[in-house]
């Protein structure tokens, strides 16, 4: 490869037709890409990528403006040494010729360039080979922006105006959690906009604290305005707010998914001074938050809330606002099942010294419709394998499921967890599977499971 890059830079020099040096795959960082036309009575249409360098913060990003800054993209990027077939027009004059006359040039770029979104999820790709961009993506354009060749042009060129316009993108967006009105946006490019009480704008600088939070310290561009910070949680759901004068606002991430529910506890309590039961519900969500509530005369409200996760005894440790720290644990239930059960103690509530046991289950998740092909054999759990190349794991003494997807390739079986941990079977020589599972929702809770030849062979068809 470096052969064929030294011989093509030789080329360009000889023929002196280009006076930007073709780039080493790694040193598309900090470089721009940009295509531009002029339309009689219009004037200037100008297009551009720019890649920016890796940092500890936001990763490898791009941004993509289009339509002279008025259609803009931002995310992150990677590249791959991986051949690339593309179909571009080489300039506008191709582009423009009549409908029989108009040819797109076709090739394979040696790189692939792989455009994410801010998690990571890939949206559109296109080719690169160290000059040019063959930009034929299908989600990042605008109005007469391709396909077509994009060419490596220099940061304070003909375009510099072009780039020194770039627009920030927003990759965390807030809004306060008592006024919607109050926002705070943080952008791919360093800069940030706050109205949490009239507009200001500038630059932020970012560090971690003890706890993991990203710190994110706000600089107007206006020396008059008054700085800021900005406490971001690591699952970056929430933020706090810190104006000159030290006053706090709690805000959330607005484009942060609701948590789910996946566990309920649910009881009864006496309430002594109106004489009638109340119904306690215990909701335990998927960002390991859970709230308490009690409903009286049709009405709902909160009486505790706080965090929990499952301990070493497949049960769960919870610590409350109010009620402190509180364990459950597995006990039989009236009916004879074995179930966890949170005995919740609180003197101090609205409805008097409380004390409830709620029985806690998983929200149920539905079994797959496909055919089950097979099932492992367990201690205490069992693992059911679909058609559909799903699998489900159950803890059926309190409720407790987890689904994932399953592999069968070059004669081992694998299964995929939610979380992407990948675990492959052990194989005697009797043919045996022995799969070691750890759940996710604990890796506390662990069990072998088995599957002799005779049972999976025909299922999986050898």
């Amino acid at each position: 490869m470096k052969r064929i890059v030294s011989l093509v830079v030789a080329l360009v020099l000889s023929l002196a037709t280009l006076s930007i040096a073709l780039a080493e795959p790694a040193d598309i960082a900090n470089q721009y890409y940009a295509y531009s036309f002029y339309e009689e009575g219009y004037g200037d249409f100008s297009f551009f990528f720019h890649f920016y360098e890796a940092d500890p913060v936001l990763g490898a990003v791009f941004y993509a403006g289009m339509l002279n800054n008025n259609m803009n993209f931002a995310g992150l990027y990677t590249v791959e040494e991986k051949p690339y077939d593309y179909a571009c027009y080489p300039d506008r004059e191709t582009a423009t010729l009549g409908e029989d006359e108009r040819v797109l040039t076709e090739g394979t770029a040696p790189y692939t360039i792989h455009f994410l979104n801010w998690n990571g999820e890939e949206f559109d790709t296109c080719g690169w080979d160290g000059s040019t961009l063959y930009n034929d993506c299908k989600k990042i354009t605008g109005p007469g922006s391709g396909p077509m060749f994009y060419h490596l042009t220099e940061a304070d060129g003909e375009f510099k105006d072009l780039f020194a316009a770039e627009a920030g993108m927003p990759y965390l967006d807030f809004v306060a959690v008592d006024d919607s009105t109050c926002t705070v946006s943080l952008c791919h490019n360093g800069t940030y906009t706050d109205m949490m009480v009239y507009y200001v704008d500038g630059n932020w600088q970012m560090t971690y604290d003890e706890n993991g939070n990203a710190v994110y310290a706000f600089t107007p561009f206006d020396d008059s305005e008054d700085p800021a910070t900005l406490t971001v949680a690591p699952d970056q759901r929430t933020a706090v707010y810190t104006n000159a004068d030290g006053e706090t606002t709690d805000m959330v991430n607005m484009a942060a998914p609701a948590a789910e529910v996946v566990f309920q506890g649910e009881g009864t309590f006496h309430v002594a001074a109106y004489n009638v039961d109340s119904e306690i519900l215990l909701t335990m969500y998927d960002d390991d938050t859970c709230e308490l509530t009690a409903s009286v005369f049709g009405n709902s409200a909160v009486i505790d809330q706080g965090t929990y996760a499952m301990d070493e005894a497949h049960t769960f440790s919870f610590t409350f606002e109010k009620a402190g720290s509180q364990k459950a644990i597995l006990s039989m239930t009236n009916t004879g099942d074995t179930a966890i059960i949170l005995n919740y103690a609180n003197a101090e509530t609205d409805l008097g010294d409380m004390k409830v046991s709620l029985v806690i289950k998983q929200v149920a998740e539905k079994a797959p419709d496909a055919e089950k092909l097979f099932s492992f054999k367990g201690t205490y759990t069992t693992l059911d394998v679909y058609a559909d190349s799903t699998y489900m794991f159950a803890y059926d003494k309190v409720g407790l499921t987890e689904k994932g997807t399953w592999s069968f390739e070059n004669d081992l079986f694998s299964i995929t967890q939610s979380n992407d941990n990948v675990i492959t079977a052990a194989v005697d020589e009797a043919k045996t599977l022995t799969l070691n599972y750890v759940a996710v929702s604990s890796d506390q809770l662990k069990d072998t499971f088995t599957c002799s030849a005779d049972v999976w062979e025909p299922a999986l068809g050898k």
